[in-house]
């Protein structure tokens, strides 16, 4: 019962027990309170039972945060791989951004439905696009080493002068790899930087 007619029943500072598990998959039970409102001016009387959930933060890290970021790893780890084989570095990433998008999306259904990004949204969203930079560093990469092979078939008695045609294909051949090593920095740089303004924002909300 949580209210009756105050004229009836009176609440005289009830004690409620929770009996059952605390740690709960994703939550754990806290402190229980009971408040009683028996107040002349009102004909009701009522006790109100309040709950404290605390959030367990090792849940969501080992079931979002840890995949994630090992998912990252692999997709970053693509990057050395040598670029003549441009078939497992396109398999891996490709694979990699598909596992992380199904993750995304069964995270997604399990928490409940906002018209707000949650944080954990900014994380995963953050994870893709990373994952999606890099499969176009790939594409941009093998899409030049094609162009650079079509330019040294060309005859040689071509209107471009040999020390012009030198050097387009060496700033084409050199495109490839500048990209490559660019993003083995550009990756983990603004991933650290990420991850400084995520925290410090995740930790000042709670």
């Amino acid at each position: 019962m949580a209210s009756a007619s105050a004229e009836y029943l009176m609440f005289e500072a009830p004690i409620a027990e929770y009996l059952g598990e605390r740690a709960l998959t994703e939550v754990e039970i806290g402190e229980i309170s009971v408040v009683v409102r028996n107040t002349s001016g009102d004909s009701m009387s009522s006790a109100v039972i309040s709950v404290e959930l605390r959030r367990r933060y090792i849940f969501f890290m080992t079931s979002t945060y840890f995949p994630t970021m090992l998912l990252l790893l692999i997709g970053y780890g693509t990057l050395y791989i040598r670029l003549q084989m441009f078939q497992v570095r396109s398999i891996m990433s490709l694979t990699t951004l598909l596992v992380l998008t199904s993750l995304y999306t069964q995270t997604a259904a399990s928490l409940p439905k906002t018209s707000y990004l949650k944080a954990i949204d900014v994380w995963l969203l953050c994870c893709i696009i990373i994952l999606v930079l890099i499969i176009v560093s790939h594409i941009v990469t093998d899409f030049v080493t094609d162009f650079d092979t079509t330019i040294k078939v060309f005859p040689a008695k071509a209107a471009m002068s040999p020390s012009s045609r030198r050097d387009r294909n060496c700033n084409i051949q050199n495109f490839g790899p500048m990209l490559i090593h660019l993003m083995r920095i550009l990756v983990p740089v603004n991933f650290f930087i990420f991850n400084i303004i995520y925290w410090l924002f995740v930790c000042a909300v709670i």
